[in-house]
Formats: structure tokens, C-alpha cells, sequence
């Protein structure tokens, strides 16, 4: 019969000998274990069915339209993408679970349907509560770079 002693010794032990993975492979994979959503990521890492494209795209607006001049305001421009980009993952994610609560034989108005969708998702589970948290989370952060950036640009009086 083994004691936790020698449980935790073996367990340490065996802990020691792992390196983690060795391959560019597998540290892709490994890089993965903690992602669960990435509603709340502080850098955009593309989820299936997301364009690279229209992520550069974007990203490259923000700078012509923002033109950081230091590091401090490049840092800021990618804040607000970041920001911007998982908006945009949260409104399909909104949009899919409405989707999902749509029963087929629902009536034919679209808009009633939707609404009895949206009531059916509010009161099951805190999934739409966890949304809305990481969509003002998100909110939040745009309303912080674009009052910076604006404050920085404004001319002193």
C-alpha cells in the first residue's frame, strides 16, 4: 500500500523528467491547452472559419487611420484591433446561440422568433451573461484607446 508521501515523491520525480514537447508540432498543440474561447485574449489568434486576410486588412485600417507616431500609440492601435476583432467573434457567437434557440416549427415572423430565441438563451445557463461580460470588457477597452489617442492628439490650449 502506498502512502501520499511516496505518492507525491513519485508524482514530483515523474515531474522532473518532462521536458514538455520537443517538436514545432507539438508545441503548436501544446500552446492550445489553456484556450477555451478567446473572448477575453489580449492578442488575436485566428479561430477556424476566421479570415487572415480581413484580420491584416483591418489591422492595416487602423493604422492609416490612427497613424501611430511611437510605440507607446502602436501599442494603443493594437489594443483597439484586438478589441475590435473579438467584437466581431462575439456578435457571430451571439448570433450562432440566437440561431440555436430557434425552434423549426417557430412561427414565420423572424423578428418574434428571434425574440423567443433570445428569451429562451437568457434563462438557460450564464453563457449569454459571460458574453456580455466579455463584450464590455471589450467595449470598454475601444472607449480607452480612442479617448487616449485623442486626448494625445488634441491641441494643447
Amino acid at each position: 500500500m502506498t502512502t501520499k508521501k511516496t505518492k507525491a515523491e513519485a508524482a514530483r520525480e515523474n515531474g522532473a523528467k518532462s521536458k514538455g514537447p520537443v517538436t514545432a508540432e507539438g508545441k503548436r498543440i501544446a500552446c492550445m491547452n489553456a484556450w477555451k474561447h478567446g473572448l477575453a485574449a489580449k492578442s488575436i489568434r485566428l479561430e477556424p472559419g476566421e479570415s487572415a486576410n480581413q484580420c491584416l486588412d483591418m489591422h492595416r485600417a487602423a493604422y492609416d487611420r490612427f497613424l501611430p507616431s511611437s510605440p507607446e500609440e502602436a501599442a494603443r492601435v493594437d489594443e483597439l484591433c484586438v478589441s475590435l476583432w473579438l467584437l466581431r467573434r462575439i456578435v457571430r457567437s451571439e448570433a450562432a446561440a440566437l440561431q440555436q434557440n430557434i425552434l423549426p416549427d417557430e412561427t414565420p415572423d423572424l423578428r418574434l422568433a428571434e425574440a423567443r430565441a433570445f428569451e429562451a438563451w437568457t434563462q438557460t445557463g450564464n453563457s449569454f451573461h459571460q458574453l456580455l461580460k466579455y463584450e464590455s470588457y471589450n467595449v470598454c477597452c475601444l472607449r480607452r484607446v480612442i479617448t487616449a489617442h485623442t486626448r494625445a492628439h488634441s491641441p494643447k490650449s
